[in-house]
């Protein structure tokens, strides 16, 4: 009895920030769904003992996604509109729920609480975590926009379209326009410099100035908040430096090595043009 009545309230609480965005009248919903790993927090997943040292450390930020997510919020909310963000990841949750929690609180991600491990049940039936949480969430909400956050390290690319796909035959069914942008950061060198590992309709960025660029075209940000964001990635990337790997970083060892000048230029055409 006490085990149903423990997940009925964990449900509860999962849905309660949708029913609250869905209750007030006024402006549009928007959700933004991020991946952790890789995405926001340096975690190497592609390789097994780089990563396992680098799960233990709470403070392996890729520089500026905090304040791209909460510079965003900040403008919807502006806008009038209900914005909440949810972090949902296919780590398993006694592995990664203490450094995923303290990284989204220390460094004040929007909305630290809504976080989204795989449990280990899920992950022995092989459940699809990732696109039926995501799922659950726009099914309850309705948003009028949906913003997909990940990265080209496993298989964000290929969920997201599958959430994109799923979504559009939901705005089919209910006859209401539910918008899809996703973005896809660009941390181990593409398979296919063409595609550059993402998928139709998704967007790659290699760091958080890049994300502001995007973000901006997409009218999630101010044309303020975006020169803001680029200047401060462009300081850093100057003052780190190559090979870096501890601590808060534009390009950490890997992701410089793995992608070479591509990472640290990615940006140089937007900079040029200030």
């Amino acid at each position: 009895m006490l085990k149903l009545m423990s997940i009925v309230f964990t449900i509860a609480c999962y849905l309660l920030p949708a029913q609250a965005l869905s209750a007030t009248d006024g402006g549009k919903v928007v959700r933004f769904f991020s991946d952790v790993d890789d995405t926001i927090k340096i975690s190497y997943v592609h390789n097994l003992a780089e990563g396992a040292a680098f799960s233990s450390y709470a403070d392996q930020l890729f520089f500026g996604m905090n304040t791209t997510y909460s510079e965003a919020r900040k403008y919807q909310q502006k806008l009038g509109n209900k914005v909440s963000f949810s972090y949902v990841t296919n780590g398993i949750d006694f592995t990664i729920n203490d450094t995923h929690r303290a990284l989204l609180k220390n460094f004040r991600f929007p909305n630290p609480g809504n976080h989204f491990p795989m449990t280990l049940i899920d992950k022995l039936k092989h459940r699809e975590h990732k696109f039926e949480t995501i799922m659950t969430a726009v099914r309850n909400d309705l948003p009028d926009r949906v913003v997909l956050i990940g990265d080209n390290g496993e298989h964000d690319p290929a969920i997201y379209l599958k959430v994109a796909n799923a979504i559009k035959k939901l705005s089919a069914e209910i006859d209401k326009e539910i918008e899809v942008v996703t973005y896809i950061h660009i941390v181990y060198k593409p398979k296919s410099p063409n595609t550059q590992s993402v998928r139709q309709h998704q967007k790659g960025f290699h760091n958080a100035g890049d994300l502001a660029i995007l973000m901006h075209n997409d009218g999630l940000i101010s044309e303020e908040q975006r020169d803001t964001m680029v200047r401060i990635v462009k300081a850093r990337i100057q003052k780190e430096g190559p090979y870096r790997v501890w601590g808060q970083l534009v390009y950490p060892w890997f992701k410089y090595k793995d992608l070479g000048h591509l990472a640290p230029n990615s940006c140089l055409s937007f900079y040029k043009s200030k």
